[in-house]
């Protein structure tokens, strides 16, 4: 299952670096896209005693345009992590963040209780 998911990881950053990466913007529901996610980990989050937040900030309407399936995707890269990196009985939550700036804003983020990355080693990476 992850050679699977590393693999697409891999063609889908070729797409994106050549520039044909297509993508699909339909109407859908926040809701039902953290559902899906939700769905897609239920076993990995159940077996190791993790409790879910999702967290609606701002006024959002949860019918929005985009690509559901790449939004997906990304939510479950980072939810997949948050578990992995996680302990037993503790706790992820998914943010969804509304902003008026000059245009609507929405911010999607996981967080969890792991451990991270050292401040050392986020140096080497960013």
């Amino acid at each position: 299952w992850y050679m699977a998911e590393i693999l697409n990881d891999v063609l889908s950053m070729q797409k994106i670096e050549l520039g044909q990466l297509k993508m699909e913007f339909r109407r859908f529901d926040i809701r039902s896209l953290i559902n899906n996610v939700y769905s897609n980990f239920r076993t990995h989050i159940e077996h190791k005693r993790i409790t879910l937040e999702v967290i609606i900030r701002g006024n959002v309407n949860t019918t929005i345009v985009g690509d559901q399936f790449r939004l997906e995707h990304v939510l479950g890269n980072f939810l997949s992590n948050s578990i992995k990196f996680s302990d037993e009985n503790s706790t992820v939550v998914i943010e969804v963040c509304y902003e008026m700036k000059k245009k609507e804003h929405l911010t999607f983020s996981v967080r969890d209780e792991g451990w991270g990355i050292s401040p050392h080693d986020q140096t080497l990476l960013f």
